[in-house]
């Protein structure tokens, strides 16, 4: 055997024994990986729904209160989850993210135009962004279900 072959069988040994040395980890690891990922999302949705309160009373110029717009939020949710299926709900929120970053990028076309050292390619590309999200919301679909 030559000395690259005895290299290869020493990685191939030390992968081996460092695999099965990790391997019980694995068993800790995924579960504590999932947990995370559930905090993750309900950190993301306790911080949207006081959003969302916030902005309905700040809407309704404090005429409904930030309880009430919680309340409100919480009522279109649930209403949402009973009435569409899963892969709807993503559509939903896959194209409220798109509606939100094509008004970006028509606002960035509105200001590079305006601008007085005004970059025509960036308005370019700016209004290129917001026709791809009008194209976007219009026929995007579920990719399954």
């Amino acid at each position: 055997m030559n000395g690259r072959g005895v290299l290869n069988a020493v990685g191939a040994l030390v992968v081996f024994v460092g695999v099965a040395m990790l391997a019980p980890l694995g068993v800790a690891v995924a579960p504590l990986i999932i947990v995370a990922a559930l905090a993750s999302q309900l950190s993301a949705a306790v911080a949207d729904m006081n959003g969302a309160g916030g902005l309905i009373a700040d809407a309704t110029v404090r005429r409904l209160p930030a309880r009430a717009g919680y309340a409100v939020t919480a009522a279109v949710a649930i209403a949402i989850t009973w009435t569409a299926n899963i892969y709807e709900i993503i559509v939903y929120a896959s194209k409220a993210f798109v509606l939100y970053y094509g008004l970006q990028c028509s606002l960035a076309t509105l200001i590079a135009v305006r601008r007085e050292t005004a970059d025509g390619l960036r308005a370019v590309l700016f209004a290129l962004g917001a026709l791809l999200s009008i194209v976007v919301l219009v026929f995007g679909t579920a990719a399954a279900g």
